[in-house]
């Protein structure tokens, strides 16, 4: 991954994501692009650009990615692209991304927790469900750690590995586990897999733990992952289905789980078999 793109819209609750994305791009060795989306009204509620001023947005958005790029430095040495676009926020990250050729988008959301009422906002799940491009969603509480562990939905095959997960098995030499759901005689269980960071082959996976599918199986997932500790989440989007569903699986409609690490989207993720 050589080129991210940082999506934000200037706002204070995106401010994690930004701190994210330009730990991540120097520890990848990665060219950092910061950008934001504007209209003719602020594109987001708590946004810090005031609607009287919407003639001057241009203006205001590029002087905001300038702050932001001036209190970042430099990373490695190499300076931090900037870009403003006008328009909706979902085709204007996805212009951008293609225009610079990205490897990685980056964007942050607020808040987690069941106690919030949506954990996802509209613009990052639509971003996830059109995006070609690897997306990484960043919760607010999440820290900059390598990501040592990550576990990705279902039991990929070698052959369905997605090059992204590839990738990061070499740069940061992680651990790798997937989640399968699966019906035996008993009723459905989830199971858990690990292997090693430089082996991607069904036949090294080993089956760690089997949860059976009741009302507490959530539960003891989250436990998993913050005991073992899992440092990032990957899956596909899923349709009909909202994020927190996604890292499960297709077959676990119900299994919805609270997401408090980063999560990978990657759009090019096949199921095995498929």
């Amino acid at each position: 991954m050589k080129n991210i793109l940082l999506a934000t819209d200037l706002s204070r609750s995106a401010a994690h994501a930004v701190r994210y994305a330009a730990w991540l791009a120097e520890a990848l060795d990665a060219r950092l692009t910061l950008m934001s989306a504007y209209q003719a009204a602020p594109l987001f509620a708590g946004t810090s650009i005031p609607e009287s001023s919407a003639d001057r947005l241009p203006e205001l958005v590029c002087r905001g990615l300038e702050e932001i790029a001036m209190k970042l430095g430099t990373l490695g040495g190499q300076s931090i692209s900037l870009l403003a676009r006008p328009g909706d926020p979902v085709p204007a990250i996805l212009s951008a991304a293609r225009e610079i050729d990205a490897d990685l988008i980056v964007g942050g959301r607020a808040g987690v927790g069941h106690e919030y009422p949506s954990t996802f906002g509209t613009t990052v799940v639509s971003l996830a469900r059109k995006t070609t491009i690897p997306l990484l969603i960043v919760p607010q509480a999440a820290g900059c750690i390598k990501p040592k562990a990550i576990a990705i939905a279902e039991n990929f095959l070698h052959d369905n590995m997605p090059e992204a997960i590839h990738e990061l098995l070499g740069q940061f030499h992680s651990r790798l586990y997937t989640f399968d759901v699966k019906a035996k005689k008993t009723g459905e269980v989830v199971e858990i897999y690990g292997t090693d960071a430089t082996h991607c082959g069904k036949e090294l996976f080993h089956l760690l733990y089997e949860i059976p599918v009741d009302s507490e199986t959530h539960h003891s997932v989250e436990n998993f992952i913050e005991v073992a500790p899992i440092h990032w989440l990957a899956a596909c989007p899923l349709p009909g289905l909202s994020p927190e569903r996604w890292v499960l699986g297709r077959r676990s409609k119900g299994l919805a789980i609270d997401i408090r690490i980063p999560l990978l989207v990657l759009p090019d993720a096949k199921k095995p078999g498929t």
